[in-house]
């Protein structure tokens, strides 16, 4: 609900282009639930896209986000590890337009358009894609380590001459 309000802010002020997210604890009813007996508090991650892929620019058509270009942006925070997608409902989500995200078998999260319910109530116009994962997988993922430049000038191109065994040099 707060990306939501923060798109709603957004557009009262005439920006379309609104890309939000979140990082908060979600609270789960668990009788073994920790820290605190009865819950289970998980890290979760939930981002927001909303209106023009690209800036306005001249060089590209102007068109809105959708589903594939957010599961390509959680797909980058995965990567190098493949993730799985299956079809799934969700009541704050659009039917037919929603996925549970996959890691090794495991659910890691939800992705997809937000309801037109909520839309409409929301008078948002057009519908964002939203998603929200599981942080502790992605604190298992190598970070990327420094390597040096090469000191050497990158080559562009190998020529191989090829004579007889017989010519002299």
């Amino acid at each position: 609900p707060g990306l939501v309000g923060t798109l709603t802010t957004n557009r009262k002020r005439q920006i379309d282009r609104v890309r939000v997210f979140e990082l908060a604890r979600v609270f789960e009813r668990k009788a073994d639930g920790e820290p605190v007996r009865g819950f289970h508090q998980v890290m979760n991650i939930a981002g927001l896209a909303a209106g023009s892929v690209m800036p306005e620019q001249w060089g590209e058509r102007a068109r809105n986000v959708d589903f594939y270009d957010v599961k390509g942006d959680v797909e980058a925070l995965f990567a190098p590890r493949q993730l799985a997608f299956a079809p799934l409902s969700h009541p704050a989500l659009h039917p037919g337009r929603a996925a549970s995200v996959k890691l090794d078998g495991h659910t890691v999260g939800v992705i997809g358009e937000l309801h037109p319910v909520w839309v409409q109530r929301y008078d948002l116009g057009t519908a964002p894609v939203v998603f929200e994962l599981e942080v502790e997988p992605l604190l298992t993922l190598e970070l990327p380590r420094y390597t040096p430049v090469s000191k050497f000038q990158p080559m562009r191109r190998d020529v191989a001459v090829v004579v007889p065994a017989d010519f002299e040099v």
